[in-house]
């Protein structure tokens, strides 16, 4: 059904009701081919700026987990359960008040449709996943009808529900949420409002962070359209709310673009993952680009097939239809790159638990297959940066790789990114290492004016982020680095 100019003037209006603007408003919703509505700005935005500030509209616990506290999401339950429907409270978030302002989002909203069924949930803490939880973030956009503005809002909202009909979690979905809600529990909802609500969450939540994780919906923030090289960032900050901000300099008239996928992943996986979960094959400049602008993230020794040559990078060339990687020097081609690369995947899997020496040999075993670059070997060489720095060893290592990477980063991921700014503080970490001691440097001389900019960067990379983070603790220690040469 086509949707007129002043239909999206009114969502557009209605789901900026609650939005802070810090810097007055820089931006309005168009609609494009090929992309559908998105955000354009209205004026020139310069790193760093906060452009809004958006409190969730609903949230809820995510699909898949083990049973969790169902406000605050956090594992590790007890024995508090809320007194009405038996459901999971932790015991901080079971003491609040049952009304006001600072009562339960449980309680005002699945807890009166189970108390009023006079049943009782029987859920046992243990590390294994329990589906009720897969139908209690859509529950809660349902409940939303109670509130004709939200409803309105959650409504409008894009769900995927034909690209998503006849998949395996779609029956699974069908069975575990639509049936659950509509047979046992008699909710006065069509099998359309809660395929809706599923969808809306799975196409357009973000994680949101009590003491546990869960996931939200954040309207204004989902039209951000997506880009493999990003234009701003979020972050989740206290009192559900999300900021959106600038990392470069956004031209007036140019889109405001996420990065829904992570943009440390090859072409390959990023394509692979955006067309499962968001339904569109990507055509970015980067994604057209074998070589990724220049980066080689995804490329692959040639020598690494049987028969290859010994100089040459197989790089993916990529449609919407088919994957395959072409050598650049000779003639080779291969169709099943992903199924050969899949024993390094695992080593990847396995690097957080494993030690040092053990790093350093998954590294050494895919530098045999993969261009150093490669996200693989940078995902490694991170690992193994964090062990140097923090043993202060190998600082000639450490200095080499973070060249090396901040190249690939300014392309990626560049400007104002907590990729780039924890890779800059561990560049300087690594020069400087000898002449600091708690955070702090021992002798101010020895830092010169490039690296103190250079660190400067590092903290605007930071500066938002969230506490509790790994790059908020970073950002600490930038801090007292620069409280040191000041």
């Amino acid at each position: 059904m086509e949707i007129s100019a002043a239909e999206d003037d009114l969502y557009f209006s209605s789901i900026t009701e609650n939005v802070d603007l810090p810097s007055g408003t820089s931006f309005r919703m168009v609609r494009k081919d090929c992309v559908g509505r998105c955000l354009v700005a209205t004026r020139d935005i310069q790193p760093g700026e906060v452009i809004f500030r958006e409190r969730c509209l609903v949230e809820g616990p995510l699909h898949c987990t083990v049973p969790v506290c169902m406000e605050c999401y956090t594992k590790g339950i007890g024995v508090s359960r809320c007194e009405y429907c038996g459901l999971p409270l932790c015991r901080e978030c079971s003491s609040k008040p049952e009304d006001g302002l600072d009562s339960l989002l449980h309680t005002r909203l699945e807890c009166s449709v189970f108390r009023s069924a006079r049943r009782k949930f029987d859920i046992s803490e243990g590390s294994k996943e329990d589906p009720v939880y897969q139908c209690m973030a859509p529950l809660r956009c349902l409940l939303m009808r109670d509130e004709p503005k939200s409803w309105k809002i959650i409504q409008g909202m894009e769900s995927h529900i034909k690209n998503r009909q006849g998949q395996e979690h779609w029956n699974v979905c069908q069975v575990n949420i639509v049936q659950y809600l509509l047979e046992y529990w008699k909710l006065d909802f069509s099998q359309h409002d809660v395929n809706h609500a599923i969808g809306v969450l799975e196409v357009n939540s973000f994680q949101v962070e009590g003491r546990g994780v869960g996931r939200g919906i954040f309207p204004l923030l989902s039209l951000l359209s997506h880009s493999c090289v990003s234009n701003v960032k979020y972050v989740y900050c206290e009192d559900r709310y999300m900021e959106c901000i600038a990392t470069v300099e956004i031209k007036a008239g140019e889109e405001m673009q996420d990065h829904y996928v992570s943009n440390l992943d090859s072409s390959a996986t990023r394509i692979s993952n955006l067309r499962s979960g968001w339904y569109f094959h990507c055509q970015c400049a980067r994604c057209k680009d074998p070589s990724e602008l220049g980066t080689f993230i995804g490329a692959v020794l040639c020598r690494f097939v049987n028969g290859g040559c010994t100089n040459g990078l197989l790089l993916p060339h990529i449609s919407s239809h088919s994957t395959v990687y072409k050598c650049d020097s000779c003639e080779a081609v291969v169709e099943d790159m992903k199924a050969r690369l899949q024993p390094l995947q695992t080593i990847l899997q396995e690097a957080k638990s494993a030690d040092t020496d053990l790093l350093e040999g998954y590294l050494q075993k895919c530098l045999l297959s993969l261009h150093p670059t490669h996200s693989i070997v940078i995902e490694l060489k991170r690992h193994l940066i964090c062990r140097y720095n923090s043993r202060r060893e190998r600082q000639d290592v450490v200095t080499a790789w973070v060249k090396q990477m901040l190249a690939v980063f300014d392309k990626i991921c560049p400007g104002l990114t907590k990729e780039r700014g924890v890779l800059i503080y561990q560049g300087f970490y690594a020069k400087y290492m000898d002449n600091i001691l708690d955070g702090r440097l021992v002798t101010q001389e020895i830092v010169d004016d490039r690296d103190k900019h250079t660190l400067q960067e590092a903290f605007r990379c930071l500066e938002r982020e969230k506490v509790g983070t790994f790059e908020h603790r970073v950002k600490a220690q930038v801090e007292k680095l620069l409280e040191s040469l000041s």
